[in-house]
């Protein structure tokens, strides 16, 4: 994506799958919001038009995939992998594979990829991690005489070019200090890989064909009410598609800082406290009593409070950081949250029964869960909107915890999920303005 943009295109990219951490470096080379396409969590049907949508103004699209190929959900069906959607968008696949300690035996790992299922366009390799021009030139002779399909670049091994990361995976790209990683792994894709050969792959796919614009029209008058998102180091795990629908709904959005702000935004009527890394930030929170303060009087006002992950443990009464040190947050919710070594990732799915700020009870959501924490001391009379069906949740099958008129899960969904999310969250705002 960045190499491409360097050359003067408008990149518009997509990951597959649950993730907020490769999207921001997408954001990061391409200056355009990254997007998800996920299959378990969007209905198939708009994955389409949620891609052509995104594409508006770009002059190329690189969708980035999940794990390998053909991994989704389970080992059953192709539901929620990179060759599922490839497939839905018919468009060609340039198929990365760790070269390193291979030689003709690369060709029986892109044979094997290509004959799982014709019906997938596998168009291109890039061999990663090779050692050099010689062995190169042994894995892509292998592969041209065994499957046919093209080898557009071979990438050396390099221990210098690595991107830090840390407990939930990369550090987003926001956080590091300078691009001189990001642009030295440019570097090496400009030097390594014919770019010239992968715009013909993307430019060979004209037969691309999707609804332009949201097929979602909202009765919501623009601009009725105004919802503050929370949006810095410590929460910045965000849809875009979750966003934009916000907008569209009505809402005017406006990013604040949990960190470095005193208080909610002025006017605002309702608040989005996204995932992200409050265990990490967990004292300079603390010490924002001004900020908690707000917070905490506003949703016990009735302010309508969307907290997923990140944003439900800096509701409950304190934070236990990586280091074991407890810090209080908000406190809206009576429970403390502490970090744990599992690791808890997994796509969910629940039963909302009851209503709340997002669905009306008995309806599905679907979504997914990612963190290494878990509420203790939660209350025997504590109300939940969500019973699971699939995931883990604040525990004992159920998640989405209600109080006031605030909701807060482990779970984060796409508003996607349900073509009435966003609607039902900018009409409970514009109520509260009401009052």
């Amino acid at each position: 994506m960045g190499a491409l943009a360097r050359k003067g295109r408008r990149v518009q990219g997509f990951k597959i799958g649950p993730d907020f951490l490769d999207t921001s470096f997408h954001t990061a080379v391409t200056g355009r919001p990254s997007r998800n396409l996920d299959s378990w969590m969007m209905p198939r049907a708009r994955i389409p038009s949620i891609f052509a949508s995104g594409c508006e103004g770009a002059d190329i699209a690189v969708i980035e995939g999940v794990m390998g190929v053909f991994d989704g959900i389970d080992g059953k069906s192709e539901v929620a992998s990179t060759s599922e959607i490839a497939k839905m968008l018919k468009a060609p696949v340039l198929l990365v594979i760790d070269a390193y300690g291979l030689a003709g035996s690369a060709a029986a790992v892109v044979l094997g990829y290509k004959s799982l299922d014709p019906r997938l366009r596998l168009s291109g390799v890039i061999l990663n991690r090779v050692a050099g021009d010689i062995h190169a030139k042994m894995c892509s002779e292998a592969i041209a005489r065994h499957s046919k399909v093209p080898v557009l670049g071979a990438i050396p091994v390099s221990q210098d070019v690595k991107l830090p990361e840390r407990h939930l995976g990369l550090v987003p790209a926001s956080e590091m200090k300078d691009g001189k990683v990001l642009d030295a792994i440019i570097d090496q894709t400009e030097a390594h890989v014919d770019l010239d050969r992968v715009e013909e792959l993307a430019q060979s796919d004209s037969q691309i064909s999707a609804p332009r614009g949201r097929a979602t029209q909202y009765k919501i008058q623009r601009d009725k009410t105004t919802i503050a998102i929370a949006k810095d180091q410590a929460f910045n795990f965000y849809y875009q598609e979750n966003i934009d629908r916000l907008a569209g709904a009505g809402a005017r959005i406006e990013f604040f800082s949990p960190l470095n702000e005193d208080i909610v935004p002025e006017g605002a009527s309702g608040l989005y406290i996204g995932g992200g890394y409050p265990e990490i930030h967990a004292k300079a929170l603390s010490e924002n009593r001004p900020m908690l303060e707000s917070i905490s009087k506003l949703a016990m006002d009735g302010m309508p409070v969307y907290g997923e992950c990140g944003g439900l443990m800096y509701l409950t009464r304190s934070i236990q950081d990586i280091e074991g040190i407890e810090h209080k947050t908000v406190g809206l919710l009576d429970a403390k949250t502490a970090m744990v070594r599992r690791l808890t990732l997994s796509y969910t799915l629940a039963e909302s029964t009851r209503p709340n700020i997002l669905t009306p009870a008995g309806s599905i959501v679907r979504g997914h869960e990612f963190h290494f924490s878990s509420l203790r001391d939660v209350p025997p009379d504590a109300e939940f909107a969500y019973k699971l069906k699939r995931g883990i949740g604040v525990g004992d099958g159920r998640d989405g915890w209600t109080c006031y008129n605030t909701l807060a899960s482990y779970m984060h969904t796409s508003f996607v999920s349900d073509g009435r999310m966003a609607e039902r969250f900018v009409e409970s705002c514009v109520n509260y303005s009401k009052r």
